[in-house]
């Protein structure tokens, strides 16, 4: 699965080729819909648990196992997990740490061994994270720790996976500087670094793979204009900001996905005046597309997450202006199907 910006509704597949869409109400609560089997209708929405959970910005993770494991804020800033249980249906919720443990934002990544790691910043703004002692949860979690050092703070995250299946964190500082973290081969972290110059900042990230393995961020910048930075041979530098499309087209929030065919990376977003538009690569690893309306001109959202079905087609989901749940997909011959709601 991409990983983006945290938001109030993320979509992912599950083992059996079901997409799952996790997502908040106007209250708050947890809801999710599941595809009754892949690519055909949808289940009624359930809060995930009971109706008391609820939650502020959601990331999903898979384990080792193939179970679904969701990681939230909740209205309180606690950190919170659920996960799927062997035989279906869902755990109770549970503390992910101490109760003390608090956060505005948070990403989770698969290490190379398959257990999971969690990323976020704190209510302070420290970058934390905290990981599986083994792939699956079942020994427990290390518990909070700096990512970095005490000194490193961060307002919007988000993880990617390096070919050599490393975890790198790219995240905005407080400063609106765009940063990056990585793992080490021999172990540990590399420790922050600015990605490009000291003069890129942003406001919202996001990352996906290339059809190479080399890592591509996304990011708005304080301009609201849409940027990229691609990784140039994996560990051998980065290209450096570049404005992601003709005529510098400005975003809110985004999402990416990657097309099935051949591999081409798609670019979801809301722009200033709360459209919903999208951009394609030309080619694997090349440009992109001019902007284009994903439905309408009015067809408007507060929130947006992408997964594909396990035809490869991709498939939107996103929370309008409404408040209500929307998806669009893409259609066999080509094109998309237009705004339905869930």
């Amino acid at each position: 699965m991409s990983q983006t910006a945290t938001s109030t509704v993320q979509a992912v597949a599950n083992f059996d080729g079901t997409l799952e869409v996790f997502f908040t109400d106007a209250q708050n609560v947890l809801y999710h819909q599941k595809q009754v089997k892949p690519g055909a209708g949808w289940t009624a929405r359930t809060p995930l648990g009971t109706a008391d959970n609820k939650a502020l910005k959601i990331a999903v993770g898979e384990n080792k196992d193939h179970r679904l494991e969701v990681f939230y804020i909740g209205t309180d800033n606690g950190l919170y997990h659920i996960w799927q249980v062997e035989g279906g249906g869902w755990s109770s919720q549970f503390y992910l740490g101490s109760d003390n443990d608090s956060g505005k934002e948070i990403a989770v990544g698969q290490n190379a061994d398959q257990h999971l790691e969690v990323f976020y910043t704190g209510t302070n703004d420290r970058m934390y994270h905290t990981w599986q002692l083994r792939p699956g949860g079942g020994t427990g979690w290390s518990g909070e720790y700096n990512l970095g050092s005490s000194n490193d703070y961060g307002l919007k995250l988000a993880v990617g996976t390096n070919s050599d299946k490393l975890l790198e964190v790219f995240y905005v500082g407080t400063n609106s500087r765009i940063y990056h973290n990585w793992q080490v081969a021999s172990g540990g972290w590399s420790g922050e670094f600015y990605l490009g110059t000291n003069y890129n900042a942003g406001k919202e990230i996001a990352v996906a793979s290339n059809v190479n393995g080399n890592l591509e961020v996304f990011y708005v910048g304080t301009d609201n204009v849409l940027y990229c930075n691609s990784q140039e041979g994996g560990a051998n530098g980065w290209t450096g900001e570049t404005a992601l499309l003709p005529g510098k087209n400005t975003a809110k929030q985004m999402t990416i996905g990657t097309n099935a065919t051949q591999q081409t990376l798609e670019i979801f977003y809301i722009g200033l005046d709360d459209v919903l538009y999208h951009a394609w690569q030309h080619y694997a690893g090349t440009a992109f597309t001019v902007q284009n309306y994903l439905d309408t001109p009015a067809t408007k959202a507060v929130a947006l997450s992408v997964a594909r079905n396990q035809s490869g087609a991709l498939e939107l989901f996103y929370i309008g202006m409404d408040g209500v749940l929307y998806h669009n997909w893409q259609l066999p011959k080509g094109g998309w199907h237009g705004q339905a709601k869930m």
